[in-house]
């Protein structure tokens, strides 16, 4: 599934490379990053984001003097933290609490706008709406068991099956296990909004995603899990022409 990713990204942007209104170039910046939890079960107060970033290449194709498309191939890195203590429970069926937990997710995402542009004499301000896809590719999660009047630390990676390990699952993999936030889906998706200044072949850009995909493996009806982030990048393009 990644590889039909990384085709479908390279498939954008190559189509448009026979073009002269082709821009091709990098881009990169800085984020916050959060995930929205709710549970039936288990308390989700607390939850805070934390800094991530992304970086990666972009392509832009002008349609006209106001209306351009872009997409951008990134590797992006999302999660969250939750500092306050929470109870759950272990493969010995008793009571334990977890606190300081901080989970990273790393994925290859693809968002893809439409962008419109007001011109002015030295720079242009820019405004673009559209889709985003992301394939999750790894990530950790890291956290303090408390078990009576011991504290241990312990942490694993992210895994993309709702049943990984749970059957052989040593105690501290089953308490995290069942705080059901290392076991989420692969694919998210949602809408982005972007807002930017474009100065000759640079843009700055702040942007806002909401991923509408629900992340939790669900084991009630309303139990969700869905990314949100804010950033901040600079993008440099360049026209093939020039080439």
């Amino acid at each position: 599934m990644k590889q039909c990713l990384l085709f479908l990204a390279f498939l954008i942007l190559g189509s448009f490379s026979s073009n002269a209104q082709l821009k091709f170039g990098i881009t990169g910046g800085i984020d916050y990053s959060k995930t929205n939890i709710h549970r039936s079960y288990q308390d989700d107060f607390g939850i805070l984001g934390k800094a991530a970033y992304h970086f990666g290449l972009s392509a832009a194709y002008q349609v006209n003097e106001k209306v351009y498309f872009t997409a951008d191939l990134l590797f992006a890195k999302r999660g969250f933290s939750q500092p306050n203590s929470q109870e759950t429970t272990g493969n010995d069926f008793l009571t334990h609490r977890v606190s300081d937990i901080n989970v990273s997710v790393n994925y290859i995402e693809i968002p893809v706008l439409s962008e419109f542009k007001v011109k002015f004499d030295k720079m242009n301000v820019l405004f673009g709406v559209g889709p985003y896809i992301a394939y999750g590719i790894g990530g950790k999660i890291n956290l303090n068991i408390e078990s009576g009047s011991n504290t241990a630390n312990f942490s694993d990676k992210i895994y993309w099956s709702k049943f990984d390990w749970i059957r052989n699952a040593n105690l501290n993999e089953s308490i995290v296990y069942n705080l059901g936030q290392a076991n989420i889906q692969r694919f998210d998706y949602g809408p982005v909004v972007r807002f930017g200044i474009e100065y000759n072949s640079f843009a700055l850009n702040a942007e806002y995603q909401y991923g509408i995909a629900n992340l939790m493996y669900e084991w009630s009806k309303y139990e969700s899990m869905h990314n949100q982030s804010l950033g901040l990048s600079v993008k440099y393009l360049f026209s093939l022409k020039k080439l």
